[in-house]
Parts: C-alpha cells; structure tokens; sequence
C-alpha cells in the first residue's frame, strides 16, 4: 500500500471545510422552516469529518451519527444546537488559525 504524506495545506483545507459545513448547519437551523432540511443538516458535517486527513474523528463521526434521529427531537429546541455550533465553530476557527499561522 502506497504511503502518503499530509501536508499542512490538507489540514487547513479540512479545517476550512469544515467550519463551512457548521456555518451552513448554523444556517440551516436559524432558517427553521423546513424540518426535512434540519433532521439532514449534520450530514454534511459528517461528509467532512470522513474526508479528514488521517482522520481522527472517527469517534466523532459516531456521535454525529447518532444524533441524527436526535435532531427531530430536539426541533423545538433550535437555540441550544445552534450554541453548540458556535461554540464548536469557534473552536475550529481557532485551530485554524494556530495551523495556518
């Protein structure tokens, strides 16, 4: 099996990508409209984390997973997943930053 090697780029664009997806996420549930888009919005999140580079969110994927079927539950309870969101934007954001600097 053919080794590669994980450029720092690979990390920044990740990272990027992912705070995209929470951005949309975010987007999505302040929207609230539409139910079938906010129980699918984690999806995307999802398609990121699988793409990491040497991934290590495999856990994190599993609770994402997860939480899926939570998100029709917690409809009336949008304020506190957006939160959240911030909160774990924020964060990433501030990976980022530490990476590309």
């Amino acid at each position: 099996m053919a080794e590669f090697k994980i450029t720092p780029q690979d990390t920044i664009t990740f990272l990027q990508e992912y705070i995209d997806s929470i951005n949309e996420e975010i987007d999505v549930l302040l929207e609230g409209k539409d139910l079938k888009k906010i129980i699918k919005a984690p999806q995307l999140r999802i398609k990121v984390l699988k793409r990491a580079p040497e991934n290590p969110f495999a856990e994190k994927i599993k609770i994402l997973e997860s939480q899926l079927s939570e998100y029709e539950k917690k409809y009336d309870k949008i304020n506190p997943l957006i939160e959240s969101l911030e909160s774990e934007r924020s964060y990433y954001r501030k990976l980022l930053n530490e990476v590309s600097s």
